[in-house]
């Protein structure tokens, strides 16, 4: 982590255009937050390459419009017409968007061209003869790997490069990714960390030597939020700069509600903030906490998986709950990352693991995963880190995933632990076969194979592409793009004052833009229903802007009541989702 992964995709990118053997970029984002966060720096290199003619560039997600590319080139300060990068309203769309030179997107973008889609040869088009980087390729299930094994056949056959990046990636999934590609027998790799090069079928393999980091104090700590607010706010008053990453939205709310009682200093950064201030949320814990942070001294960030990766920060001390060892060494990538002076009493870098025991004896507690992760590794993550004080990086990297991910059995242990381990090895094989059977059957054949269009009824490219069609780009459980709206006295505003528009009138085209700037993503299964059900105001499938998000309407107060459901879309906390029955207790 930290080593510049995304600045080496860009220098292959840069040494394929000097030889004249690529048509443009296409980075590949395992969220569409991610993709948000990357746009700015593919922007710049962009301009740094010194293309002789304006470079064009579209944000390709679900949730992306025109409007926000263009939002989000002004906000970087390469809006106007005398821009070097520029977008093109002809190529916005999810169709269209892979004909672009250039695009940031999420992987399920370009997933879609290996689908039975109704159009995914214009997304195959777009993506052949160019330059394609998966970023964080561990952070797939199962199912979207064997998608993007797939993919990457697709992509070499089609004349295009592809980088894979992962500062954490198990054997068995780069065995299986390179034996895409490979026409000869895989070499055994060298030491951690490395660079593979696959040319016309041969493999070439080197160590490279990464910074040196200092060992990293590996703590256990209670999963109790009582227990993580003291801590934190101890710390920091001692001058720490505290990162502080759970695995929940509802359990960063609640911990940020605390800490912010206390009079800490904090800050909070998820998910479920509308887009555009999310986007305000990022650059101020960049500007914070990154490289040039300052006034850091004391401050507190509480935040879920969006703070784990692609994401510039650096903090003196961590607190994280417990999950799989490749997305604790994320985390663990936040703390010392730059050299700075450090305050008295976090010179060493310490995490601290929420959930995890001294002992490999006791299990971590299911609450805190629960629906977030398979719960094998986890238990993996916690008898591999139970024994051990301190972790060595670089090195310790690679040890630790390919023990979790790899197939070396527990020392003995007392009966239960061994039997919660064996059950849900058991569980999580059974979800890996499953979900490999459904990606081969929802995949194009092999391209070598391939006789042509699958006789079965294509699936919408829309709907595979947000991960919502039977066999598309992702498993589990069905997410929703929305937009809150308030319902006011005599109409509807974007924010909960004066109304921006009557009732009876359509959306204004440029209301509608605003609108569409503050999306965000929900996946309650009752919240779902209801948007289900929901019709939206006049003329809001007339704009693009709105095109693919559900109107979530709220009443002035920012407030809906969907029993045993409270849903409140609060300034400081994002929306909370809580259960009518439970005062207090949130919900995920």
């Amino acid at each position: 982590m930290g080593e510049g992964k995304t600045e080496a995709a860009f220098a292959v990118d840069a040494w394929l255009n000097t030889r004249g053997n690529s048509r443009g970029l296409y980075l590949a984002m395992p969220t569409q937050a991610t993709s948000n966060a990357l746009f700015g720096r593919v922007v710049g290199y962009l301009d740094r390459l010194g293309l002789r003619n304006r470079a064009q560039i579209q944000l390709a997600h679900g949730s992306a419009s025109i409007e926000q590319t263009e939002l989000r080139l002004r906000e970087i300060g390469f809006g106007g017409s005398d821009a070097t990068v520029a977008a093109s309203s002809w190529l916005a769309g999810s169709k269209r968007t892979m004909l672009a030179a250039n695009a940031v997107g999420t992987v399920d973008q370009a997933l879609v061209s290996v689908l039975n889609a109704k159009h995914h040869f214009v997304r195959h088009f777009g993506l052949a003869d160019r330059n394609v980087v998966f970023d964080e390729v561990h952070a797939y299930d199962t199912y979207t790997g064997g998608l993007i094994e797939r993919l990457v056949v697709w992509l070499i056959a089609s004349g295009s490069s592809v980088v894979l990046m992962s500062a954490t990636l198990p054997s068995r999934r780069r065995e299986a990714l390179l034996r895409q590609i490979a026409a000869v027998p895989l070499a055994s790799p060298p030491p951690y960390p490395r660079i593979t090069v696959v040319a016309e079928g041969e493999e070439r393999a080197v160590h490279f030597a990464a910074r040196q980091r200092a060992r990293v104090a590996i703590k256990p700590f209670s999963s109790e939020i009582e227990a993580i607010t003291g801590r934190s706010i101890d710390m920091a008053k001692h001058g720490a700069c505290v990162l502080v990453i759970v695995n929940k939205v509802a359990r960063a709310q609640s911990l940020y509600e605390r800490i912010a009682l206390a009079g800490a200093h904090v800050m909070l950064f998820h998910a479920r903030f509308p887009m555009s201030e999310r986007l305000d949320i990022e650059k101020s814990v960049l500007d914070r906490f990154g490289v040039a942070g300052s006034g850091r001294a004391g401050w507190i960030l509480v935040a879920t998986q969006v703070a784990e990766q692609s994401l510039d920060v650096d903090f003196d001390v961590l607190i994280s709950d417990i999950a799989p060892v490749d997305l604790i060494l994320q985390r663990i990538g936040r703390i010392h990352r730059h050299a700075r002076v450090r305050p008295s009493g976090f010179e060493t870098p310490t995490a601290y693991i929420s959930g995890l025991n001294s002992r490999p004896e006791e299990l971590p507690p299911e609450a805190i995963t629960r629906g977030i992760y398979d719960r094998f590794p986890v238990l993996r993550t916690a008898w591999w880190l139970a024994s051990r004080e301190a972790l060595d990086l670089p090195e310790d990297i690679d040890r630790a995933v390919q023990w979790v991910y790899g197939e070396q059995q527990i020392a003995q242990c007392a009966p239960d632990v061994a039997a919660a381990h064996e059950e849900a090895r058991r569980e999580s094989e059974a979800q890996a076969a499953y979900q490999s059977s459904l990606a081969e059957k929802a995949a194009l054949a092999d391209p070598h194979e391939w006789s042509g269009p699958s006789s079965t009824v294509p699936m919408d490219d829309d709907a595979a592409g947000n991960g919502m069609a039977r066999f598309g780009t992702r498993l589990g459980d069905r997410s929703m793009a929305c937009v809150p709206i308030y319902r006011v006295e005599g109409g509807y505003s974007v924010l909960g004052d004066a109304p921006d528009w009557s009732d009876g009138e359509a959306v204004p085209a440029d209301v509608a833009r605003r609108l569409g700037a503050r999306y965000l993503r929900v996946s309650h299964h009752r919240l779902l229903q209801h948007l289900d059900t929901v019709d939206a105001p006049a003329g809001w499938d007339k704009h693009s802007a709105l095109a693919g998000f559900r109107a979530l309407i709220l009443t002035s107060e920012g407030r809906l009541s969907i029993p045993p459901l409270f849903v409140r879309l609060d300034a400081a906390l994002g929306l909370v989702v809580r259960y009518e029955s439970k005062r207090g207790e949130a919900d995920d």
